[in-house]
């Protein structure tokens, strides 16, 4: 069982977006938009609070403690991180891995069993090449590895995490930007 728990975080995909600690309206609109209706994980002060209902703000960004159910605000400034999982997108990328590892693996063993020989004594209803069993292997392990990929990755999810940077560097009054 440790093992598969294992497996499970070595193969789980994490996003990390990197945004300015003043970031711009855009920038927030989309922000908004992604961690919308999840639960969040907020670190301020390298703290992390489970939250719902995140509302990032030019100035404020605002929450809903999940332990507390009470409203926490904090200016934006004072982020450093928001996290929250996709389930939809880690069984996506389940999908995909699942179907390369079992079609190379179904490959390899087919390739690896060489070709079926027969006694010319006996008689022989079904023989197969290396290459018709790699390709055989390929479908069954690849269909079985996109099956239990996608539920691995819909249990694990994928991780996506805004990280709240440095803000940006402008020019003092009077000085160029260019050299």
């Amino acid at each position: 069982m440790r093992w598969i728990a294992i497996a499970m975080l070595a193969w789980s995909c994490t996003t990390t977006r990197v945004l300015d600690r003043l970031p711009m309206e855009q920038q927030l609109a989309l922000a908004n938009e992604e961690v919308r209706g999840r639960v969040a994980d907020v670190q301020v002060a390298g703290e992390t609070r489970r939250a719902t209902g995140v509302m990032l703000g030019a100035e404020e960004t605002a929450w809903i403690d999940a332990a507390s159910q009470e409203t926490r605000r904090v200016p934006t400034a004072a982020l450093q991180s928001v996290s929250y999982r996709s389930r939809a997108t880690g069984a996506l990328e389940g999908l995909g891995i699942g179907l390369l590892v079992g079609a190379l693996t179904g490959a390899v063993i087919g390739l690896a069993s060489g070709d079926d020989q027969c006694n010319p004594n006996q008689w022989c209803l079904l023989r197969f090449s290396a290459g018709q069993k790699a390709v055989g292997g390929s479908i069954a392990l690849g269909a079985l590895g996109m099956i239990s990929g996608v539920i691995i990755g819909a249990i694990v999810g994928h991780r996506d995490k805004i990280i709240f940077g440095q803000p940006p560097i402008t020019p003092a009054k009077g000085l160029d930007a260019e050299p």
